[in-house]
């Protein structure tokens, strides 16, 4: 959690940084670039902050602030985006979660086995595809096409989260 910082300041951003960079314990060899994914009135009161503002004036992106803000904003070393998703999944409009991106061996990808009785206590593949005719003419067939990627962070303890104040 960013329980210390209630405000976005650079110097927040960077130790919040930091704090990821020490828990990948050697896992990344250059620098660390963080995304936040956003709910809407965290992303809102982001890009509405003073400091985040004063920091894009006399830029070319000071512009992209004065009309309807974009979804992403980078601001002390971290981008931020506005999630779009829906209220059943998704972020929170008053959170918003960190992740490192880029770092190698962080997310793995896992994949379960096709929803048929065929592939049942089967290690899982990246894609299955069938095709399933129809038995009353024999006229069409209906394929399918189906893939259950699981992604695991291998280092759980440098996600973090921050909620609005």
């Amino acid at each position: 959690m960013l329980q210390s910082c209630s405000t976005w300041r650079v110097w927040c951003c960077q130790a919040l940084i930091e704090s990821v960079e020490g828990d990948l314990g050697g896992l990344s060899t250059g620098a660390v670039q963080l995304r936040a994914e956003c709910g809407s009135a965290f992303f809102s009161d982001l890009v509405a902050h003073k400091e985040v503002r004063e920091t894009y004036l006399n830029t070319a992106a000071a512009a992209d602030l004065r009309a309807r803000v974009a979804d992403e904003v980078s601001f002390g070393g971290i981008t931020f985006r506005r999630y779009r998703g829906n209220a059943a999944f998704g972020v929170p409009p008053d959170k918003a979660y960190f992740y490192p991106e880029g770092v190698e061996g962080l997310f793995e990808i896992y994949y379960a086995p096709a929803d048929t009785f065929e592939t049942v206590n089967t290690l899982g593949l990246p894609l299955y595809a069938r095709s399933i005719p129809d038995r009353d003419r024999d006229e069409w067939v209906r394929l399918e096409i189906e893939s259950n990627p699981l992604p695991i962070c291998t280092r759980p303890q440098v996600l973090r989260s921050g909620r609005r104040a």
